[in-house]
């Protein structure tokens, strides 16, 4: 993903696989920090297909893109998960 090239709905994707490894996949932590219910997580997690095998998920192997962190700071920083 180069630049701001990516759907709201991969945005919300990273954001929570990145929440998830943040927390070791400790859900009950995750759901406070992205202030939804378990069961939406859940939800999330399955229609996402996010699961803990896909701990490098940057395209070129990089487990940080600046353009990300950027929009992740700016999410949180405004209440949205």
């Amino acid at each position: 993903m180069d630049g701001l090239n990516f759907s709201l709905k991969e945005a919300e994707k990273m954001h929570i696989r990145q929440v998830l490894e943040k927390t070791k996949w400790n859900k009950n932590q995750a759901v406070r920090i992205l202030k939804i219910s378990r069961v939406a997580l859940d939800k999330k997690i399955m229609d996402y297909q996010i699961d803990m095998a896909t701990k490098n998920h940057q395209p070129n192997g990089k487990n940080s893109n600046p353009v990300f962190d950027q929009t992740l700071n700016f999410l949180s920083a405004n209440g949205m998960p």
